[in-house]
């Protein structure tokens, strides 16, 4: 068993946490491969790399031949009114 640290030094190109995060959706937690003791989250080596294998869509799909990428838009910041000062006329 490794700690998530050990497993992500051991296999850097894997998007661990993400897997660990999301593993109720994409049968991480059925494997077996993650096992929590406390607030430690440990990791089987050899049952994460069998789900790896079993599991194509652990990365997001890579675009086409000839297609761009585009970066999603981000959302514009909100401005705060600003602060309206009154001074008396005397």
């Amino acid at each position: 068993m490794l700690t998530v640290k050990e497993m992500q030094e051991r296999q850097p190109g894997i998007a661990l946490r993400w897997a660990i995060f999301n593993e109720g959706f994409n049968g991480l937690a059925d494997s077996g491969a993650v096992v929590r003791v406390g607030r430690r989250v440990l990791i089987d080596p050899v049952l994460f790399d069998q789900w790896m294998r079993s599991n194509p869509t652990m990365s997001p799909p890579k675009p086409k031949a000839g297609q761009k990428v585009t970066p999603r838009p981000r959302k514009p910041k909100a401005s705060l009114p600003r602060p309206v000062v009154i001074l008396d006329a005397e």
